[in-house]
């Protein structure tokens, strides 16, 4: 794992994990689980719909075993951000996300993204929010 600062996005805490694909969505339900209460999350991914059911699939196995207890309200959702800007946590594409930028305490990229496009997601996000890089 890299942990950096970068002054080019407006101070926002980045972290870059290295993982298996298949590993991902565990991974990512059980990061979700401790940041879920600083905020609204938003995923950058390839197939929303796809990556939203995995995920939500794992989170709700981490709700059984792990944390009864916690927020049981949490709306996940892979509508366009046009459509459905209430969720919790919301996944959708690079393209869409481009076209309206999340506004978000935590930004989980997991699909390729280019630099200048990382600026423009990163553009409604409040200083010292956090951006998780996953790579594969």
């Amino acid at each position: 794992m890299t942990t950096s600062t970068i002054n080019e996005m407006r101070y926002l805490q980045v972290k870059t994990h290295s993982i298996s694909k298949d590993e991902l969505p565990q991974v990512l339900a059980f990061h979700m689980l401790t940041t879920c209460l600083d905020g609204n999350i938003s995923v950058v991914c390839e197939t929303p719909d796809n990556f939203m059911k995995q995920v939500k699939k794992e989170w709700d196995r981490l709700m059984q075993i792990r944390a009864p207890y916690y927020r049981k309200n949490i709306s996940f959702s892979a509508a366009s951000p046009f459509d459905d800007v209430q969720a919790n946590i919301s996944f959708s594409t690079v393209e869409e996300y481009k076209l309206l930028p999340p506004m978000c305490s935590t930004l989980y990229i997991t699909c390729k993204v280019q630099k200048r496009d990382m600026y423009l997601l990163t553009s409604w996000m409040h200083p010292h929010s956090a951006v998780v890089i996953y790579k594969y």
